[in-house]
């Protein structure tokens, strides 16, 4: 798994420990984290004319990767194949070590709704709490995590990736669907994430000024597994034989 973790269903670094028994049987065991609904959480909620829905993501979505020359990251020089030419990979246009969340906000409320006044934020187990990040600095992270030719394409393919920034509108009878991005302090502690959203203007008055607002929560839960997998032989296809749930 990569380690940009995707919420939800998250990618994540993973820890390997091998035990090789010559040339028979082995057993190893990767630990790895998942973000799973909060028991009775609901994905979809509706207050007031305004419906958000928050999908648990499996993979991450294609439209995030570019090929790009690949580079080395500490020498900032191209990585060249045998016969000399440059070498392409599928890279990440994010940040690494950043989380995901794709929403959809449906409007009824029979006006149009400015994100600008609306505070999305995000908490940690830990209470610390995460702004999303706008598409300056997606870029800036990016360009300081990979300082390398082919890193300016990655940056302007950012263009179509939709956001759900502080520039979104919500016109009347119509959903909007996007992205959210944040860079938590750590993104492997165990416990309960919670994704807010405040101070939506569902009502207005004749000047403009919100006269009542909804808020929305939304929870996860990210729980850490130890999977211990056995091998007949180097050659033959590991099987899992146990699932450890680390608390």
């Amino acid at each position: 798994m990569d380690v940009v973790r995707i919420v939800r269903g998250v990618v994540s670094s993973i820890m390997f420990s091998l035990v090789l028994s010559g040339c028979g049987p082995s057993t190893f065991v990767k630990t790895r984290v998942d973000f799973e609904p909060f028991q009775g959480d609901l994905t979809k909620k509706t207050d007031s004319g305004i419906s958000i829905e928050r999908y648990f993501l499996k993979n991450v979505p294609d439209e995030f990767y570019l090929p790009v020359q690949s580079c080395d990251r500490e020498t900032q020089l191209p990585i060249v194949g045998i016969d000399g030419k440059p070498k392409l990979t599928n890279e990440l246009a994010i940040p690494k070590d950043t989380m995901l969340e794709k929403v959809s906000i449906t409007n009824n409320t029979g006006h149009v709704i400015r994100l600008n006044s609306v505070v999305i934020t995000a908490f940690d187990p830990a209470d610390n709490q995460y702004d999303m990040l706008d598409k300056g600095q997606l870029a800036s992270y990016l360009m300081q995590e990979r300082p390398c030719a082919g890193t300016d394409k990655l940056i302007s393919h950012q263009g179509i990736i939709r956001l759900i920034s502080k520039n979104t509108e919500l016109l009347p009878n119509r959903t909007v669907t996007g992205y959210l991005i944040y860079k938590p302090f750590d993104m492997n502690i165990p416990g309960v994430w919670k994704l807010s959203f405040y101070e939506i203007p569902v009502k207005t008055n004749s000047a403009g000024v919100p006269t009542k607002t909804v808020n929305f929560e939304f929870r996860s839960v990210l729980k850490k597994y130890q999977d211990t997998y056995k091998r007949e032989d180097l050659f033959s296809q590991p099987i899992k034989i146990a699932t450890v749930e680390v608390r």
